[in-house]
């Protein structure tokens, strides 16, 4: 699994596509293998891939793609979606909060019970025990993700104190990395700020493991030639 390192949330990002442009799966004759998503959308694919980031919360927490609208009050209100819940604002047909913080209650309630709070379960589970090695959070419905179209791409989250750092992990089993994972991370590290200060604990490390990190060749034409046009292009891809 490669492994990508960076002072900061953006950094790590810039370094994706042309990593992915670089390393993706290519066929015998040498041009990238393009890959028909059960989207309908054509992507390209690499390796899984580690992004670490010793300081989440400082520096440059986020970089936009060329020419895409996301502004700071879209990063907010999503993070504020993620982490407290905001009816109305989903941004998907599933919803990380609901996953996350109503486990169970919504999609697999028969009796209109509440779901499990995985969140404040975390916060429990290493107020009590510090050194435990099971806060986590999951999101996969299997009585529900295998009958849908679509589906979660973050699978887990997995949170860890140590020495006196409150240390993040998550995984993705897939993942757009041109304008998907930019508002995930930013996201994300906010939900371990706000676990950290419930825990009143510095913040540590943030890991983001994606399997199946991806780009959309077509959708994002527009976007991915922004980047480096004829460098794009010298790996065999017209777009």
């Amino acid at each position: 699994m490669r492994i990508l390192q960076g002072p900061d949330l953006a950094s790590l990002h810039e370094q994706l596509v042309p990593h992915i442009v670089k390393n993706c799966y290519r066929k015998p004759d040498g041009t990238p293998e393009v890959y028909p998503g059960e989207n309908g959308q054509d992507t390209i694919e690499c390796p899984e891939v580690t992004l670490e980031c010793k300081t989440p919360m400082y520096g440059r927490r986020f970089v936009p793609p060329p020419n895409v609208p996301f502004d700071q009050r879209f990063l907010d209100e999503y993070s504020m979606q993620l982490i407290h819940g905001k009816k109305g604002t989903s941004f998907f047909e599933y919803d990380y909060h609901e996953r996350t913080r109503n486990w169970g209650g919504d999609f697999l309630s028969c009796d209109g019970s509440i779901g499990v709070d995985q969140v404040q379960y975390i916060i429990r589970k290493l107020r009590s025990s510090p050194m435990s090695r099971r806060a986590q959070a999951i999101t996969w419905y299997p009585q529900i993700d295998t009958e849908k179209d679509d589906v979660p791409c973050l699978q887990l989250i997995h949170c860890t104190i140590r020495e006196d750092r409150l240390h993040m992990k998550v995984v993705f089993r897939s993942e757009d990395m041109l304008l998907g994972i930019g508002p995930n991370m930013y996201g994300l590290t906010s939900m371990q700020c706000y676990i950290s200060n419930c825990l009143d604990v510095d913040i540590g490390t943030y890991t983001h493991v994606a399997f199946c990190p991806h780009l959309y060749i077509h959708r994002d034409a527009d976007y991915l030639k922004a980047f480096n046009k004829s460098w794009w292009e010298s790996c065999g891809l017209k777009i």
